[in-house]
């Protein structure tokens, strides 16, 4: 091999080594990107569990979560579906028209069963369910989560981006970590939700006692009492709305004293 030809080699070698070089520079680019998201997302996520774990009222923890939930993982929709014997319903929704959600229950099967046998599933719309009426906001990839306490599963969560980023491994097992806390935070909102019923019963109850007892107190009030008086000039007196009367039957004219 000539000068010219060593020249030529370690040249395409010193390039090969530039072109590795650049490839570890965008992956560690890449790489530590990615850890900055990952723990700016654990530090807001520890801040949203703890506001959900603050939040009692029902309504106001499902929209917190919705909006919270959105945010944290860059979504352009976020929708909470609680179940219920009469079916499913959005509880709460970011990036969607309220005028876009059905206002009626409805079942969503082809969802329920992909999530059956997996808690959280991610991918590209054309091939996870997506109902038809979000076919508007041309969805492009979508993640699915199931909402479960224990083994009881109590709703769904939606996540939705129109941009070209997926859903990546590592935040379908993130998901699958909030989506514990979400739903023990919805499971918290539903028992004080019970609780203030029962409450609001039990006093509907003592209210309606209380009546009852004023009412029949009015009644004894407003009946005319008898009772015995003294005897006068040997007549027995009855007294009847408080005044003396003569009992019937007697000759003597108990009141003059006759």
């Amino acid at each position: 091999m000539g000068p010219t030809d060593q020249l030529n080699h370690e040249a395409a070698r010193a390039a090969d080594y530039e072109i590795e070089i650049r490839s570890l520079s965008e992956r560690l680019e890449r790489s530590e990107e990615h850890m900055a998201r990952t723990l700016m997302r654990a530090t807001r996520l520890a801040q949203v569990i703890s506001v959900l774990g603050n939040e009692k009222d029902l309504e106001t923890t499902v929209e917190r979560a919705a909006i919270e939930l959105g945010e944290l993982f860059f979504a352009d929709i976020a929708l909470l579906i609680l179940d219920s014997d009469a079916g499913l319903s959005i509880a709460g929704h970011w990036g969607v028209a309220a005028s876009d959600l059905p206002r009626e229950p409805f079942a969503l099967p082809a969802v329920e069963e992909v999530t059956r046998r997996k808690s959280v599933r991610i991918g590209p719309a054309d091939s996870v369910p997506v109902p038809d009426w979000l076919d508007r906001y041309s969805l492009r990839h979508v993640a699915w989560v199931r909402l479960i306490v224990g083994e009881k599963p109590i709703g769904l969560m939606l996540l939705a981006r129109r941009g070209e980023e997926p859903f990546e491994d590592s935040e379908a097992t993130e998901l699958r970590a909030v989506a514990y806390r979400v739903a023990l935070a919805i499971e918290n909102g539903l028992l004080h939700d019970r609780m203030k019923e029962q409450l609001a019963q039990l006093h509907r109850a003592a209210a309606a006692d209380r009546g009852a007892r004023r009412d029949a107190g009015a009644r004894r009030r407003r009946t005319p009492r008898r009772r015995h008086a003294r005897r006068r000039g040997g007549c027995l007196l009855e007294r009847r709305d408080d005044r003396p009367r003569r009992r019937a039957g007697c000759a003597v004219d108990c009141r003059r004293g006759r």
